[in-house]
């Protein structure tokens, strides 16, 4: 079954005429979403939390690793998430925060919500650097 991205009304057309000619009799399955996050993007995002990690900021005098930095963006832009507890029951951890799902404008606003905050901290991030040599 072929994939499409739809970027302009040359792409839209394509499609149309190819679920015109889908066969009737035996069926078929059409679903239409729109583009998840960029490799880029996600590269961008991994680079600006691991300089959260490296230059050790801190949330109430703790630091934390990449990960849990991702689980604070995340949790400030309301994305939802879940507290499961560990295996012997003693503590609780969240699960559900899915970079990987997020659409395109999220990771954007997700991404330029990091810039913001490390602006705030003073987070010296080696893309803006690169960008003014």
């Amino acid at each position: 079954m072929p994939r499409y991205r739809v970027l302009n009304e040359a792409d839209r057309a394509k499609v149309l005429a190819d679920i015109k000619r889908a066969p009737l009799q035996k069926g078929f399955q059409v679903s239409c979403r729109r583009r998840t996050r960029s490799d880029e993007q996600n590269d961008l995002m991994w680079d600006l939390l691991s300089e959260f990690e490296k230059q050790k900021a801190t949330v109430r005098g703790q630091t934390f690793n990449k990960e849990a930095w991702k689980a604070m963006f995340m949790n400030a832009l309301g994305f939802d998430n879940h507290m499961l507890p560990t295996l012997d029951g003693e503590q609780f951890f969240a699960e559900g925060y899915r970079s990987s799902k997020l659409k395109v404008p999220e990771m954007t606003a997700l991404i330029d919500r990091i810039f913001q905050e490390g602006a705030e901290r003073g987070i010296k991030f080696r893309q803006t650097q690169e960008k003014d040599a």
